[in-house]
């Protein structure tokens, strides 16, 4: 009984992840919603310790950590506290949550790495000053990694698309055409129908 309770209240918080997507909602929203729905702080940070986005408020009682988040990065300490850890664990763990605690400022935090094609590409992380997390947090953790993973790979996925235009445009350039031609737009009239 206990169990399913368990896996309706889970299924639900996905179910509103997933209908949060599907009416366009971003990564920010999805995030600031799960951090209200547990009761507790979320951020994701890529591997260069910028922060892709937080929960809003950011609550953790923590000045450092605060104004790092106002800055956009993640606190230095902490960056050196990831290395350290996954210099001593490297990637014999699995990509699943893992506990730990940062004893710099006395914080437990659930962290799942995001990975897009194989290669690490940062993490999510749930901070809190506690160690018990709420048992759904495991859960929701992994969702938010699968929806960032995906919301980051669109994001790659446009960033190459626009790359592609702006090379094709300075191979036309290079190649002599006129730039006069380079910025126009064809007209309605210049469109014939099929």
């Amino acid at each position: 009984a206990a169990s399913d309770v368990y896996k309706r209240q889970s299924q639900s918080l996905r179910m509103r992840m997933m209908e949060m997507i599907m009416y366009g909602k971003g990564l920010d929203a999805i995030v600031d919603a799960m951090a209200k729905e547990l009761n507790i702080n979320i951020t994701i940070i890529d591997m260069s310790g910028k922060i892709i986005t937080h929960s809003h408020p950011f609550t953790l009682n923590d000045s450092l950590w605060i104004e790092s988040i106002e800055r956009g990065f993640c606190p230095p300490f902490f960056i050196k506290h990831i290395y350290n850890v996954s210099a001593q664990h490297g990637d014999e763990q699995n990509d699943g949550p893992l506990l730990r605690h940062c004893k710099d400022n006395q914080l437990y935090y659930l962290a799942k790495r995001i990975r897009i094609n194989g290669e690490l590409y940062g993490y999510v992380f749930m901070l809190q000053k506690e160690e018990n997390f709420s048992t759904y947090c495991g859960d929701v953790l992994s969702y938010i990694s699968y929806a960032a993973t995906e919301f980051m790979l669109k994001n790659i996925n446009a960033d190459s698309v626009k790359n592609g235009l702006y090379d094709n445009l300075l191979i036309d350039i290079f190649r002599g055409i006129p730039s006069c031609l380079l910025y126009t737009s064809p007209s309605p009239r210049d469109v014939e129908e099929s």
